[in-house]
């Protein structure tokens, strides 16, 4: 039997395909978005959407999705942060000129003390 070239047809599935750390072409996601839809949904996880060999974007079940935009919400900005243990913005400024102070202090005391001998 001589060979045509051409790839034998793919049969489709009734069943959604697991969705654990799976990436499908985009034409695959294309032809089979209801089930992957479903599958996610019910087991909260995402499948990577690739265009030409790349993963370009990602389906992810709505639940994971919320979670995770609740914990960006939730983060403590770094910028700022030190003035939640100070009243006003001068107290934190006093703060750091006083700790300059006794550093400056700490190595002049040590600074004579090696000079001594």
């Amino acid at each position: 039997m001589a060979s045509t070239g051409k790839k034998p047809a793919r049969r489709k599935s009734s069943q959604a395909p697991p969705t654990g750390k799976r990436v499908l072409p985009l034409s695959e996601v294309r032809s089979r978005l209801s089930p992957l839809v479903r599958a996610l949904s019910k087991q909260k996880g995402a499948v990577g959407i690739a265009v030409r060999g790349k993963v370009r974007a990602y389906l992810v079940a709505a639940e994971r999705y919320e979670e995770a935009q609740l914990r960006a919400r939730t983060r403590i900005p770094l910028e700022g942060s030190l003035k939640r243990f100070f009243a006003e913005p001068e107290g934190l400024e006093e703060a750091i000129r006083r700790g300059r102070e006794e550093m400056l202090a700490d190595s002049l005391r040590a600074w004579d003390e090696l000079n001594r001998e």
